[in-house]
């Protein structure tokens, strides 16, 4: 990918790590809280597909976001984006290993 200039990160959004149990595994709720607010980031779908689970359409795409560099995101934490969330899918990529840029590889799934 071309490095990305920074009028094209537009998209403002937040990074997020769990803070507590994961109601899959323990019963307790999940509680997030917030690493990094107010990040600008150029966010692009690169693939979208559409399931149909139990009698409901779930769609997953996939979005690959370009940010400035920030130490300490994992691919166990989120990312909010207004009332959207994307699930880190693997580690961070720190563009050419300069600490200038970054890029996570994100999903998110839309139940409607």
């Amino acid at each position: 990918m071309a490095t990305i200039v920074t009028g094209q990160r537009r998209h403002k959004i937040d990074i997020e790590y769990r803070t507590s149990g994961n109601p899959e595994t323990s019963g307790v709720a999940e509680s997030w809280a917030t690493l990094y607010r107010g990040l600008w980031a150029f966010i692009e779908v690169l693939r979208g597909e559409e399931k149909v689970i139990a009698m409901q359409t779930q769609a997953q795409l996939t979005h690959r976001l370009n940010l400035r560099f920030h130490p300490g995101i994992k691919p166990s934490m989120r990312v909010k984006f207004g009332g959207r969330y994307f699930n880190i899918m693997a580690p961070p990529i720190n563009i050419d290993e300069r600490n200038s840029e970054m890029e996570l590889m994100c999903g998110e799934v839309v139940y409607g």
